[in-house]
């Protein structure tokens, strides 16, 4: 019986932070990113802890908010855990970059942290569901930073001709949505 109880537990904890996962991407799909990106950090300055390297992100954004004028930044990252366990990084959305490259963005990371890949942000693709996998992660921390006053809604009207990723869905009026984590899996 004890063996039967502890299975139900995963299973309504796997369903818990699924659910939570679904929230968390329908919610982050509702505004509009500029910017997906990668973070890594040399050897020397790798962190084994999440909050440490949260905090090292908030510097880069503040250092970058500084350094080209933008003092509306906007982002949603999760630090993740490599594979083997040891050393962390990040996986960021980012916002309010207008006038800078990816290639900008990334050497500035790279000039403060490690190695960064930066590309462009199609909602079509399934960034912020990509970028929520990871909460489901027993070690991880994340952060959001959205100012809902001044940010971008993102307003999905013409996309009758765009073909969609799986995630994504046409309404009867023709509106793209997104489907339930349920309907798409990993």
């Amino acid at each position: 019986m004890r063996e039967e109880e502890i299975k139900k537990h995963d299973e309504q904890r796997w369903k818990n932070r699924l659910a939570v996962r679904e929230s968390l991407a329908e919610w982050a799909d509702k505004y509009v990113f500029q910017m997906w990106m990668t973070g890594t950090f040399k050897p020397d300055q790798a962190y084994r802890d999440a909050i440490k390297t949260k905090r090292a992100f908030q510097r880069f954004i503040e250092r970058l908010s500084k350094e080209y004028g933008k003092d509306a930044i906007e982002f949603f990252m999760v630090v993740e855990r490599f594979k083997h366990g040891d050393f962390t990084h990040i996986h960021a959305l980012l916002n309010g970059l207008e006038g800078l490259t990816y290639n900008q963005v990334r050497e500035f990371w790279e000039s403060m942290f490690g190695r960064a890949q930066v590309e462009g942000y199609d909602p079509t693709k399934g960034a912020s569901f990509y970028l929520t996998k990871y909460i489901l992660k027993d070690t991880c921390d994340w952060d959001i930073k959205i100012d809902q006053k001044k940010s971008m809604i993102l307003k999905i009207t013409d996309y009758k001709n765009l073909s969609l990723a799986p995630q994504w869905e046409r309404s009867k009026s023709g509106a793209v949505i997104r489907k339930k984590v349920s309907e798409i899996g990993e």
